[in-house]
């Protein structure tokens, strides 16, 4: 795998949950309006949770691999 598709998949991945953290921040909104008492807001706690790990892991990949590529073009000076 290259740098270049390292960090294109990690980008990826980032957008992937913010999509995630944005569905949860929606289903709360809805979910806590007056009249639905029904709303369990376990489920979207835990997708926020996942959300989040999946995101710091998917920025670290891009941060290496961007450490990786300055690190070769410090090597070609």
């Amino acid at each position: 795998m290259s740098i270049d598709s390292a960090m294109r998949i990690s980008v990826g991945g980032m957008n992937r949950q913010v999509d995630t953290l944005n569905q949860v921040a929606q289903n709360v909104a809805v979910g806590t309006t007056v009249g639905r008492e029904t709303y369990d807001a376990g489920d979207d706690m835990v997708n926020m949770d996942f959300a989040e790990h999946n995101f710091k892991a998917n920025f670290r990949v891009f941060q290496i691999a961007d450490e990786t590529m300055a690190q070769i073009i410090n090597m070609k000076r």
